[in-house]
């Protein structure tokens, strides 16, 4: 997990005009994640689990590398980004670290992004011309402030139908985006998952271009992985959001939901049964 880091650069985002900038586009994204969840659960029954959103920490991720900044050195306030969006944040990083302006990176929910004092419009401009030449990838809003608001876009997305077991999913080395299901399918923390969601239902991916550390474009995809205990029956579904690039070899998971079909009793049997499963292909 990357866990937030404490820099003297973002002591001027504690100004009343940018508190209230701030706040505004957190609710706005707690709202987002809010309506996503509910969506996701929203057609099982009052006895479906939810699990909360979280960040898990992948077995190759790399933090996103910024400069720290002395006590004293004064910063232009430039934008805010999602917190969760790892592709943007690389892309940010990557592009002003190559024209020479050292990108201070921090936050939250939101990411707030500083530059030298005096290094602002310049990095503006940087962004917005970036933006242009990584068309449907990434969107920007400004705000009154002058602050840029900097979103993921998700219009390059594929839906992939699988209806087949995850063994035989990863057995077609051949099949679109292999390297993404690869990646997805044996990350640590789903492995224990595929256990009782044996299944692999569809996967949604979304392909967005950044800016790579060489000042190439590279492609990361934004996924939403489909699994379920059963094909033929309603007994139970898992969803897992996370971020991949450089081709599966990195990634970040954001979040997972669980859900289970019918009557609490319906539900503790059903656990047992696939429960009991596990424990045959243990053996």
């Amino acid at each position: 997990m990357r866990k937030s880091r404490s820099n003297p650069a973002y002591k001027n985002l504690n100004s009343p005009q940018r508190r209230k900038e701030r706040n505004k586009m957190e609710k706005i994204i707690l709202l987002l994640i809010t309506f996503a969840l509910a969506w996701g659960v929203g057609c099982t029954t009052a006895a479906t689990k939810e699990q909360k959103p979280e960040i898990n920490k992948p077995a190759q991720e790399k933090p996103i590398k910024t400069t720290s900044t002395p006590p004293e050195q004064k910063t232009d306030g430039v934008a805010f980004m999602g917190g969760l969006d790892m592709l943007t944040q690389m892309h940010i990083a990557n592009l002003l670290s190559q024209n020479g302006i050292a990108p201070y990176i921090e936050g939250s929910t939101i990411y707030g992004l500083d530059v030298p004092a005096g290094q602002g419009d310049k990095a503006k401009k940087l962004i917005e011309e970036s933006v242009n030449k990584i068309p449907n990838s990434i969107v920007v809003s400004h705000t009154d402030s002058g602050v840029l608001g900097i979103w993921g876009n998700r219009s390059n997305m594929y839906m992939l139908s699988f209806n087949k077991s995850c063994k035989e999913v990863l057995e077609d080395s051949k099949q679109k985006y292999y390297s993404i299901i690869s990646a997805m399918l044996n990350h640590p923390d789903i492995k224990g998952k595929i256990k009782t969601f044996k299944y692999i239902e569809k996967m949604q991916v979304v392909e967005r271009n950044y800016a790579d550390k060489d000042g190439s474009i590279a492609i990361g995809y934004e996924v939403e992985l489909y699994l379920s205990v059963d094909l033929n029956m309603e007994v139970a579904g898992f969803k897992q959001y996370a971020q991949v690039w450089d081709d599966g070899k990195n990634g970040a998971l954001h979040g997972s939901n669980e859900w289970w079909h019918g009557t609490p009793e319906t539900v503790e049997r059903n656990k047992r049964k696939y429960e009991a499963h596990q424990n045959e292909d243990r053996k």
